[in-house]
């Protein structure tokens, strides 16, 4: 009994030191977890506090990182500005100082001397070129232009006569000449002219002497342009003459000129004849005989 009474006191002390424990482990384990969430609590006040506080901290380094590229930008402006003002000057005045000492003058004196040469120089070239090229097209343009050759007839002769040039004192190119007439080498619209002139004086009536041709009744002074084809007759091109009357004792002169454009083949072959040639002038600035060709 005894031994039982010790074992139920010993039960009773056992489960009221359990029952002890299991209060005082409840009441740590209250205030571990109060403290625990107020730790918590605390930590994430401190997280927002440092939240915010870094994004403010990267807000104000943002915006004084923005201001300082601002003032950097606006000092790097005003900087360039400052250097080509500065710049600008300095070539002003070096530009004055120049002119005042004469030695741009005297640059610009030799400038202007070399252009002046370069110009002489072009413009020398330009006309040789010009003549050149002038000189070749003239070459290259068949043309012809003789002076009358001088005769020594004394008979008065009415009739028609051909006339002879002189091809030694005139110009030949791409033609030839034969017996009076020139000859086209190449075919091609043609410009053709020719001037007689004749004068009368009393001592070719002297000379030539009495007949058919009087100058007391009136002479005709007529001048024909003939175009001469190869095995065909010879056409008449052109014509023109006037009659003239001439008191004795003095001197007297007329001249007869004309020109057309006519179509030439190779080959073909012109002349001119005239009536009462034996008045003729013979000066070859009187009397001459030509053609050129205008276009192919």
């Amino acid at each position: 009994m005894r031994r039982c009474m010790e074992s139920v006191q010993s039960i009773c002390s056992l489960h009221h030191s359990l029952s002890h424990c299991s209060c005082t482990y409840s009441a740590r384990m209250s205030s571990a977890q109060r403290a625990l969430r107020s730790h918590t609590q605390l930590t994430i006040n401190d997280r927002q506090r440092i939240n915010t506080y870094s994004g403010s901290t990267v807000r104000t380094t943002f915006r004084q990182r923005k201001v300082f590229f601002r003032m950097d930008s606006w000092n790097a402006r005003v900087l360039a500005a400052v250097t080509v003002i500065g710049f600008i000057q300095f070539v002003s005045t070096v530009t004055l100082l120049l002119h005042c000492t004469g030695y741009i003058t005297q640059i610009d004196s030799v400038t202007a001397l070399k252009n002046n040469t370069e110009v002489i120089k072009e413009t020398v070239l330009s006309e040789r070129l010009t003549h050149d090229k002038e000189k070749k097209r003239r070459q290259s343009t068949p043309a012809a232009h003789l002076p009358i050759k001088p005769s020594r007839q004394t008979q008065r002769v009415v009739r028609d006569t051909l006339l002879h040039w002189n091809p030694e004192q005139g110009h030949l190119s791409h033609f030839g000449y034969r017996d009076g007439r020139i000859l086209v080498q190449k075919p091609g619209l043609y410009y053709i002219y020719a001037k007689t002139c004749f004068r009368h004086h009393e001592s070719l009536e002297k000379e030539a002497g009495s007949g058919p041709g009087s100058t007391d009744s009136g002479v005709q002074l007529i001048q024909y342009i003939h175009q001469e084809r190869f095995a065909s007759s010879s056409p008449v091109l052109m014509k023109t003459g006037s009659t003239r009357v001439w008191r004795r004792g003095g001197y007297h002169m007329c001249c007869q000129q004309q020109g057309g454009v006519f179509s030439l083949r190779t080959r073909d072959a012109l002349f001119v004849s005239v009536s009462n040639s034996w008045m003729l002038d013979p000066e070859a600035e009187g009397s001459y005989f030509g053609a050129f060709r205008i276009s192919k």
